[in-house]
């Protein structure tokens, strides 16, 4: 993610706030999880 901010020139208090944004809920535990996740999205 840094090389995002650095590439957009973002300021490290917007960074932040975006990280949490985008990392909020929880974390993905399994890799059955992901691959459903991963179909649920991709796979029309």
């Amino acid at each position: 993610m840094n090389s995002y901010f650095q590439w957009y020139h973002i300021d490290d208090n917007l960074c932040m706030e975006y990280a949490e944004m985008r990392l909020g809920g929880q974390p993905i535990t399994s890799w059955v999880d992901l691959a459903s996740r991963l179909r649920n999205k991709y796979v029309p």
